[in-house]
């Protein structure tokens, strides 16, 4: 099980706040650097 500490920082925004921005409706209002 991988926890925050072994997630790289583009790991956490993938994860978790990419997901959150886009169930708010967000998901054409940012872009995500690969």
């Amino acid at each position: 099980m991988l926890t925050k500490k072994t997630l790289s920082e583009r790991d956490i925004c993938t994860k978790f706040i990419t997901s959150v921005l886009v169930k708010a409706g967000w998901q054409d209002m940012f872009l995500e650097e690969v």
